[in-house]
């Protein structure tokens, strides 16, 4: 019975061992270089001249290869990942200036970007860990009073499972999508009911723009592009923010280090979207080119 006790005891303190080396090494990486992943190969944020910041809409609708070959003054990096509200885009925006203090950036502001219906629910919600184990890294180095918000079972479970985690985010880039619009438009009035009816209105809608100012205010040398990408009409009416979404631009605008462009209404097929607010590999290709073709203008 003792050998078997000391054997477990062995056993964990193994265990204890490789998660505490393991933090170690990840904090190192983190705190004392500029590397990240994508696509598990490693990547240096100083050599990236604009990073491309957002949710699964500028994943899936801006092409950071079509970016890169249609030009020669820039190299552009998607850091967007599916999900992320923008409380942790700004963090991630926070952290990759840091590596590389003249990186400029492109933001995502979508129209669920801007009220308690979008992905600020990523944030409160009870299975905000979802997203919060990504981001594991960032938050733990500028905001880890913000987990024991949480349960502590989550948040427990969070540290556990993220310290054998990649160091950083495995970015995967630019994601193509075949078009399901028939199947989004089939689904318009249940989406719009669930969107508008259940939503914490409890939510402070300028905790994640205080976030994001917080990081503007304290870059006052780089350049922030805010955009919104296209969406299909429909998705607009849903949602019926738009004096939200315009008092929320006029306050970032104020710095004069943010410029912002808004292509929401920019004309593509319905084959062209995945579905109402996501963009198909088809239409990812022409707004991008049309993007990167008319980039010097939008930065004006």
């Amino acid at each position: 019975m003792n050998l078997f006790l000391k054997y477990i005891k062995k056993i964990i303190l193994s265990i204890l061992s490789i998660m505490l080396l393991s933090f170690a090494i990840k904090m190192i990486w983190i705190n004392k270089t500029s590397y990240y992943f994508k696509k598990k190969k490693i990547k240096n944020y100083c050599n990236i001249d604009i990073g491309i910041f957002g949710h699964s809409q500028t994943l899936g609708g801006l092409d950071e290869k079509i970016l890169n070959e249609n030009q020669t003054n820039f190299i552009f990096e998607n850091y967007s990942i599916t999900g992320a509200p923008l409380f942790y885009n700004a963090c991630l925006i926070e952290y990759s200036l840091s590596k590389n203090p003249k990186m400029e950036v492109i933001l995502e502001i979508g129209s669920n970007n801007v009220d308690q219906r979008g992905t600020i629910k990523g944030v409160f919600h009870e299975n905000s860990f979802f997203h919060f184990e990504n981001f594991f890294s960032y938050i733990l180095t500028q905001d880890l009073h913000f987990s024991f918000n949480k349960k502590l079972y989550d948040s427990m479970k969070y540290l556990f499972t993220s310290t054998f985690n990649f160091p950083t985010y495995n970015f995967t880039g630019f994601q193509p999508w075949e078009s399901k619009f028939e199947i989004a438009l089939n689904r318009f009035k249940e989406d719009s009911i669930k969107t508008n009816e259940k939503y914490n209105s409890k939510i402070n809608m300028d905790f994640e723009i205080n976030r994001l100012i917080e990081v503007i205010e304290a870059n006052p040398l780089n350049e922030f592009l805010l955009i919104r990408l296209p969406e299909h009409d429909l998705y607009q009416k849903i949602l019926s923010n738009s004096n939200r979404y315009e008092e929320v631009i006029c306050r970032l605008t104020n710095f004069k280090n943010v410029n912002f462009r808004d292509f929401v209404n920019y004309q593509l097929k319905d084959d062209d979207f995945r579905d109402l607010y996501h963009l198909s590999n088809n239409g990812a290709i022409k707004f991008s080119k049309y993007f990167i073709s008319n980039f010097s203008n939008f930065k004006e």
